[in-house]
């Protein structure tokens, strides 16, 4: 005959146990049901630059000839926030040239508004003359820790991006007949952007999440029968980080 015992920490963790008083044990499970980041607030936009170079009749290039030279301000199409500066937690820029030109070409990038350590993003590239394929020329570049002023040129503005981009052909090259078929093609955008920090005004937006099912390993021990327990009170805390004011209507819980 073989005797043995059976307690509550053997159908739950010890850590899911709090001791009372009087002796009796209270069982408490702690878990988040939702979160919202920074970036869950403004829609950052995912392409920020698109240029194209082409020329309507054919025409000799010489070596190191300017095709494009851009400096712009972009407004950001962020809905009603009006965001001054942001903080890059995590994400990637995506630089992307198609060159249907006979010769290689050189490009220069810059986002004057995103800073790390000093310095600005800056991309600069050589860009082969592309093959029958035509596959595009696409690198990415991680810009976790850059830090983003959008006040513009003035520094008294919102949501303004300021870029430039310079293309020439390769210096050490040949002169090359351009025609209206050939193109050179540049686009830019971001990806996977994470905010860890925004300053500005958020506007007025709604975020809505659900139904939705929360999973839960808390009797994965008790494979059948039944758990009585003598009460039962859910607690649900809400904590707002952002340093701004927000409503959270539940209307099923």
């Amino acid at each position: 005959m073989a005797k043995t015992s059976l307690t509550i920490n053997d159908i739950v963790t010890d850590t899911l146990l709090s001791y009372n008083p009087d002796h009796s044990i209270s069982l408490v499970y702690r878990n988040n049901i939702y979160s919202f980041l920074v970036d869950s607030i403004f829609p950052f936009p995912d392409t920020v630059t698109s240029s194209i170079y082409t020329i309507p009749f054919t025409v000799n290039v010489p070596p190191g000839q300017i095709l494009i030279n851009i400096n712009d301000v972009k407004k950001l199409k962020l809905g009603s926030a009006k965001i001054f500066l942001a903080n890059i937690h995590s994400g990637n820029v995506v630089f992307k040239v198609i060159n249907k030109l006979k010769e290689g070409v050189i490009c220069n990038y810059k986002i004057s508004s995103a800073n790390k350590n000093g310095a600005c993003f800056e991309i600069n590239e050589y860009i082969p003359s592309a093959t029958n394929s035509n596959l595009p020329f696409t690198k990415q570049y991680d810009v976790s820790g850059y830090k983003l002023d959008l006040r513009g040129p003035n520094g008294t503005s919102s949501n303004k991006l300021i870029t430039s981009i310079l293309a020439k052909l390769n210096p050490n090259g040949s002169v090359i007949q351009v025609t209206p078929q050939d193109s050179l093609i540049i686009f830019v955008s971001f990806e996977n952007l994470k905010f860890d920090y925004a300053k500005g005004y958020f506007g007025n937006s709604t975020s809505n999440f659900g139904p939705d099912t929360t999973k839960f390993n808390l009797f994965n021990k008790i494979i059948s029968g039944n758990l009585n327990l003598q009460s039962i009170k859910a607690n649900l805390y809400i904590e707002n980080y952002f340093g701004i004011d927000a409503t959270v209507t539940f209307n099923k819980f």
